[in-house]
């Protein structure tokens, strides 16, 4: 199952609430802003019809260093947990709600080939009698399992052996007591507790800065809204037009305007400057990308 991005919550934004891209885009930061804000100061969001975001605290535990074998000591932590809304967890299980348990009676065996088991039918409970409790009922139904008599097996001949004349008595040698056997006690190895490996944390990529001018020979660039050259035209922008870049990229980069331009365009036709965050709009430098491949070491110089 494909993972869901910002990008295509806000593709789900444009075509439901007739959204532009650059507002949906907005709205998702603003509302994960908001979350974000809400756990840190409340240690708890509730989100009605979503869940519960909540900050729960880890206790201390030891544990084992896979590097070097050494017990380390891990500190407590806070630990941001999340739980689905009633609602949401029985849209999520709805298609196994009509599953029922069944209960599988003594005999019911299930054969190579065959689609379904037969399953023999439960008799009917007894009925009480008016006045008296279902125990009661019971107990005059049940009979006591006739427990059949083993057959009595015919005696044997008794054969009378010969007596064996007695042989005469050799005294008994002086039998020499061992010594005891004392066993050694044996040492129990100390349990040795397998060492927890910590999953590896995702490195951040750091976000590169760029504006763009347009630099095209001719007097317009047309501005797609996919990375493709059959993607759908959402505006031309004249020559010499400036802006900021969300996404670079070597052939297709993501571009934003003042004007609320924003889309895709090629880049051999931008003149890309590389710039610091300080010098990037706050607006646009919260929705700026990672590039999807490796920028050559002289982009936007």
């Amino acid at each position: 199952m494909a993972k869901i991005n910002t990008n295509d919550l806000a593709a789900t934004l444009m075509e439901k609430h007739g959204l532009g891209r650059l507002e949906a885009l907005r709205f998702l930061e603003a509302f994960v802003e908001v979350i974000r804000e809400g756990v840190a100061r409340d240690r708890q969001v509730k989100l009605k019809s979503l869940g519960t975001f909540k900050v729960v605290d880890v206790d201390t535990r030891e544990s084992v260093n896979v590097n070097t074998g050494e017990r380390v000591v891990i500190e407590g932590h806070p630990k941001l947990t999340f739980t689905p809304e009633t609602a949401l967890k029985e849209l999520i299980n709805k298609p196994f709600s009509a599953f029922e348990t069944v209960i599988l009676n003594e005999g019911v065996t299930f054969e190579e080939g065959e689609g379904e088991a037969e399953v023999p039918e439960a008799e009917a409970p007894p009925t009480a009698p008016e006045g008296a409790s279902i125990v009661e009922a019971v107990e005059e139904v049940v009979e006591e399992p006739v427990v059949e008599e083993e057959p009595v097996a015919e005696e044997e001949p008794v054969v009378e052996e010969p007596v064996a004349e007695e042989e005469p008595v050799v005294e008994e040698e002086a039998v020499v007591e061992e010594e005891p056997v004392v066993e050694e006690p044996v040492a129990e190895e100390p349990a040795v507790e397998e060492p927890v490996q910590e999953e590896p944390e995702e490195a951040e990529t750091e976000l590169r800065y760029f504006t763009f001018k347009i630099a095209t020979r001719a007097q317009s660039l047309r501005v797609r809204e996919e990375p493709s050259d059959n993607g759908k035209v959402v505006t031309k922008l004249t020559k010499n037009t400036t802006g900021y870049v969300i996404k670079p990229g070597t052939k297709w980069s993501r571009i934003a305007t003042n004007g609320g331009t924003d889309g895709y365009c090629f880049t051999k036709y931008l003149e890309i400057t590389e710039v610091t965050k300080e010098d990037f709009p706050e607006e646009f430098a919260n929705i700026v990308e990672a590039p999807d491949e490796e920028l050559p070491e002289d982009f936007g110089k």
